[in-house]
This record gives structure tokens, C-alpha cells and sequence, in this order.
């Protein structure tokens, strides 16, 4: 189903895979990381809070990764996936100095998903309209970008989400209820 999707979105609104190529490539770590900044400065207790389940989740996901390493859809063009942002650009992935900060055999779970997914919690627990409408655009608009690039199949998100939210129940289990979990 996946490599139909994006069969159908190259076909007829390639403009909007592109756009997703640079979503998926300056809206992880170009976002993840100055948020993270932001919270800790602003918010110590709730960055607190939520670097510890970020860092129960990298735990688990390396755990994942090594025990079922999985080969992103992009890499099986035989099977009708095309290497969107290798074709379409921006390509800062293809790189011998890039290649060496990620393992290409890790899309299972999305990650690309699940840490959004983590901020669209703490963003919505703020109470803040705007953040609250932020909560769901951010990781709504990976979990599109991850399929149409074919970075993951859709279970790879699933899983993801399934990390995280594991992560905050043996975060829970390990420190209590804290103030900044909201």
C-alpha cells in the first residue's frame, strides 16, 4: 500500500512529495533539538520530565534495532519505492560523513515519529491553544513525510508511538508522577 501512495502522490502532486522531502529533513533534529533548549531553559522541571522519556525511548529503540534491524522501503526499489529525497532532493543524507551519524537498517520503529509524537504530548499538556494545535500538526506531518518519502512503512510509525508511549508508563514505573509530566 505504502509504494502506491507514493506512486500516486509522484504522479500527480509532486510538488507536495517535495515539500515532504524537506519536512522530513529539516523538521526532526532541526526541531527536536532547539525545542529541547528551549524547554530546558524555560521549563527545567518539565524538561527534566520528558528527557527521561526520551532517554527510556532511545534504550528501547537501540534495543529494537539491534534485535530486528529493518531495511527503510527506499532501499527496495524492486518493489516499486523510490528514493524520493535522493531523486527529488534535498539529499544531505546520501554523504559519507552523513551515513556515519545513522544506521540505515533502522526504521523499525520511526523515531521520525515517535519523538514528535513525545513533543505533540508535552505541547499538549501546556495547555496553550496554539501549542495544542502544534501538537498535532508536527507529527501528523511526519508520519505523512516518513510513508511518502519511503523512509518507513506505516508500522514503523505504529511502533514508534508504541515506544513512547511505553516510555512514559517505565518512566512513570521508575520515578513516580512528576510535576512537569503535566
Amino acid at each position: 500500500m505504502e509504494a502506491e501512495i507514493q506512486a500516486w502522490m509522484l504522479d500527480h502532486v509532486k510538488w507536495a512529495v517535495i515539500f515532504f522531502n524537506w519536512f522530513y529533513s529539516l523538521g526532526f533534529f532541526p526541531v527536536i533539538l532547539p525545542v529541547a533548549a528551549l524547554v530546558f531553559v524555560m521549563r527545567p522541571d518539565t524538561f527534566t520530565y520528558y528527557r527521561n522519556v526520551f532517554l527510556i525511548s532511545i534504550v528501547i529503540t537501540w534495543a529494537l534495532y539491534a534485535f530486528y534491524p529493518l531495511a527503510p522501503p527506499r532501499l527496495i526499489a524492486e518493489e516499486g519505492f523510490v528514493d524520493t529525497i535522493a531523486a527529488l532532493g534535498p539529499d544531505f543524507y546520501s554523504s559519507k560523513e552523513s551515513q556515519s551519524f545513522y544506521n540505515a537498517y533502522s526504521a523499525m520503529p520511526s523515531m521520525h515519529f515517535g519523538w514528535p509524537l513525545l513533543y505533540g504530548v508535552m505541547w499538549f499538556r501546556t495547555g496553550n491553544p496554539w501549542l495544542r494545535v502544534l501538537a498535532f500538526a508536527y507529527p501528523s506531518l511526519l508520519l505523512v513525510a516518513v510513508i511518502v518519502t519511503a523512509n518507513h512503512y506505516f508500522v514503523d510509525p505504529l511502533a514508534g508511538g508504541l515506544v513512547v508511549l511505553a516510555s512514559f508508563k517505565l518512566r512513570s514505573l521508575l520515578w513516580g508522577r512528576a510535576a512537569g509530566g503535566g
